[in-house]
């Protein structure tokens, strides 16, 4: 099968990505195939706007604490989010 010319650049590097069928000897499929780009570990690359106030203070503790500003973000989320309470919202009067 010809393949365009960075197709064969890209082989020793991603020969792993392709897939090959076969079904009674004959080749059923012959894909380029790319997965999304997801954290190895289970997590998911965010991105928020954070006020500078708040931003000072995450750098306050991250000195204190030599963690890094990730652990830091995760432990907050995780402490605020298993403490928090949403209230109804309550008719204007």
């Amino acid at each position: 099968m010809y393949y365009p010319r960075i197709i064969y650049h890209l082989l020793p590097v991603c020969k792993n990505y392709f897939t090959k069928t076969y079904e009674g000897g004959n080749t059923v499929t012959d894909k380029f195939v790319i997965t999304p780009l997801r954290g190895e570990d289970g997590t998911t690359v965010i991105s928020a706007r954070i006020p500078d106030r708040l931003v000072k203070r995450l750098e306050d503790v991250i000195v204190k604490t030599g963690r890094s500003r990730t652990q830091v973000i995760i432990m907050a989320l995780d402490y605020a989010l298993d403490r928090l309470e949403i209230e109804e919202a309550r008719d204007k009067e």
